[in-house]
């Protein structure tokens, strides 16, 4: 419990990263499954953060509580509940906390001696994208350099960035956006204007350009 020591990799040669992957030591934990999860406000309205509850897949829930600070690296605490996603939601209900929104996503999960977890996540409607999550920074460090991560790849932002990029989507529009799924992604951007090209932009660089998710 503590810092999220993590970082985003966007716009990834998915194929040869997991080809990196395999060759230094890592192994796949599970293929893709589909997640949902339901997020609430923070009870201190003063702080910058969230409460989530997330359905990982083959009963693994766990809920989160998440604040951001001046650092790079927010503040994430995490339990893990005994599988009752259901009990879970309505025990969150019951306290008074007040919901945010529902979300689906799909993740593929490996594993490596120096890292929490590697993971290929999909979003609706944004191009896969890679997270590294660590121990400490020191760890975090040693991967980008094993694995040669490009670091004009590399974001340490949330996923809402990317929504507004794309989406011209403002964050506080994006977070307060009820539902995002699958099935209804469309109408649910409906207010976001698309942009012509698939665009992100990071620290280090102006722009890069994503590829178009397969799905």
């Amino acid at each position: 419990m503590g810092k999220e020591f993590e970082l985003k990799i966007v716009n990834p040669d998915i194929e040869l990263f997991k080809k990196t992957l395999k060759e230094n030591n890592a192994s796949l934990k599970h293929s893709k499954q589909y997640m949902h999860r339901h997020v609430f406000h923070h009870p201190d309205p003063t702080v910058d953060g969230f409460i989530r509850l997330r359905n990982e897949g083959e009963n693994n829930v766990t809920l989160t509580c998440k604040i951001f600070n001046q650092s790079k690296f927010p503040l994430e605490y995490e339990v893990k509940l005994d599988g009752d996603y259901e009990s879970g939601l309505e025990f969150l209900k019951k306290s008074g906390l007040k919901l945010k929104s529902f979300q689906e996503t799909a993740r593929e999960k490996w594993v490596h001696p120096l890292a929490k977890e590697i993971v290929f996540d999909t979003w609706p409607g944004i191009p896969e994208f890679i997270e590294v999550d660590c121990e400490s920074e020191e760890d975090l460090k040693k991967l980008i350099q094993i694995l040669d991560i490009d670091k004009n790849s590399i974001r340490y932002d949330g996923v809402d960035s990317l929504y507004e990029e794309l989406y011209k989507i403002p964050k506080n529009k994006f977070n307060g956006m009820p539902s995002l799924t699958f099935d209804n992604f469309n109408s649910e951007i409906r207010g976001g204007k698309k942009v012509k090209k698939h665009t992100v932009s990071n620290k280090r660089k102006r722009s890069k350009t994503y590829k178009k998710t397969k799905r």
